[in-house]
């Protein structure tokens, strides 16, 4: 590695550790907000997609609640809520909008949002192929969450 990127990383964790000593210090959400507050500034922040889907593209959706996979049509990213956080320094209130893909599944007649099935793009409709259980189980945050909950139970 070399020196600079050395220089690099190090300063980027000096940032993130004064990031959060700030956040813990001076920040409150929500519930913990004492109103009437004064505010100096709005901020909304919407999150993003680290992968942008292209509106309008193919996707293979199986739904949280069913066994079938279904050729769905992706619409794009819809709000599904919000949460905000002041910071009492700043006086600024940061507004977070919560989105969540929404598909549109021609065979149920239904929209149905990211968060409540396993998706995935495909090029054309003729790759639609099921998604099995294996390949839910596969998926990095299942296996995570499966070694979590037996190390509770051998806790």
């Amino acid at each position: 590695m070399s020196e600079k990127s050395a220089e690099d990383i190090k300063k980027k964790i000096e940032d993130l550790d004064a990031f959060i000593i700030d956040f813990e210090n001076n920040v409150r959400v929500e519930g913990e907000i004492k109103f009437p507050i004064e505010v100096s500034a709005v901020v909304v922040q919407k999150n993003r997609r680290s992968k942008p889907q292209e509106v309008g593209s193919w996707v293979a959706i199986r739904p949280c609640d069913d066994a079938k996979t279904y050729l769905g049509i992706y619409l794009g990213e819809m709000p599904n809520g919000a949460m905000y956080h002041y910071h009492e320094v700043k006086k600024a209130l940061t507004l977070s909008l919560l989105d969540n893909p929404a598909i549109y599944v021609p065979e149920l007649k239904r929209v149905i949002r990211g968060s409540e099935s396993w998706w995935g793009s495909i090029g054309s409709p003729e790759q639609l192929k099921q998604i099995s259980d294996a390949d839910i189980q596969d998926v990095w945050y299942v296996k995570a969450l499966k070694e979590l909950s037996e190390n509770d139970a051998n806790s």
